[in-house]
């Protein structure tokens, strides 16, 4: 993932785009648009080496911060 606004802000100048699991990984982004475009990258460049997502088990969780 190679867009500067991908991903979450991770100690300070750092971004952390995803996260991966033993044949799982978890996309982070702070808006929802943004996660639809890294979800439809990943997709994309998965099924050019014969991957597929598995739509079924695909789950969604947002967060919101509550103003301090």
């Amino acid at each position: 993932m190679d867009k500067p606004e991908y991903g979450i802000v991770w100690q300070k100048q750092n971004r952390l785009t995803d996260l991966d699991f033993a044949g799982d990984i978890a996309i982070l982004a702070e808006e929802e648009n943004v996660c639809q475009e890294m979800t439809t990258k990943l997709e994309e460049q998965s099924a050019q080496v014969g991957l597929n997502i598995n739509r079924e088990k695909t789950k969604v969780m947002g967060i919101t911060q509550r103003p301090s």
